[in-house]
């Protein structure tokens, strides 16, 4: 059964296969982490689940399983998020853990934490390149390199956009040319459906890049 609902995420017009593309993509302009960390429950069960997270340019997702079609919940991270870092300095070990916390006025807070400590320095670094105020002082990047990351973001939402606008427009064509209800769902309006996406050079295009995350 597991197989099978792996397979069928995979096929070119799941969701969950046009986001993997689409981090490929942003992986490509070093604008995607990802990876599996632990997060502690928020309501009656204050247990640490294992969750899948990705981080495409400046929104953080986290997904039960990382085939998962949509994801449970996403934060925008902007200079209004703060993250609490380890007292230890990069490089350093303090403990089994390495746990750090996500706070913004809009969200709740994400208590996280990994055993591989070089793994959760390196979401430090990554949400601190987002604009995220980090501390203890020590966790924070230069501001230029949070510039540069910013300008890169918006060139590829807006180049995101653009892909999803065109693949609409495809879509709807394909289906205005229909004279019969049962074509919605023919593999040629599937198609369309699917392959209008992120190419490497940031253009709608065919072709299904492979993408996705990896584990930790």
């Amino acid at each position: 059964m597991a197989s099978k609902l792996k397979s069928e995420l995979k096929k070119p017009g799941s969701g969950r296969q046009i986001q993997m593309r689409r981090a490929s993509v942003a992986k490509q302009r070093g604008l995607c982490h990802e990876s599996w960390l632990e997060k502690l429950g928020q309501r009656w069960m204050k247990t640490w689940q294992r969750r899948f997270f990705s981080l495409r340019g400046d929104l953080l997702y986290w997904y039960d399983k990382e085939i998962s079609p949509t994801p449970q919940k996403y934060v925008q991270i902007s200079r209004r998020t703060e993250v609490l870092a380890p007292a230890a300095k990069p490089g350093e070990t303090s403990g089994e853990f390495f746990e750090f916390t996500i706070t913004d006025p809009d969200y709740k807070d994400w208590h996280l934490r990994t055993t591989d400590h070089e793994l959760g320095a390196k979401w430090v670094r990554a949400l601190a390149e987002c604009g995220a105020k980090v501390t203890p002082d020590h966790w924070r990047v230069d501001m230029s390199i949070v510039a540069r990351r910013a300008s890169k973001v918006e060139d590829f939402q807006e180049k995101v956009t653009s892909a999803s606008v065109a693949r609409s427009s495809a879509l709807l064509n394909v289906v205005a040319d229909s004279r019969n209800t049962r074509r919605m769902s023919s593999p040629a309006v599937l198609a369309v459906s699917a392959d209008i996406d992120l190419d490497t050079d940031g253009h709608g295009g065919g072709g299904h890049g492979g993408g996705g995350g990896g584990g930790a």
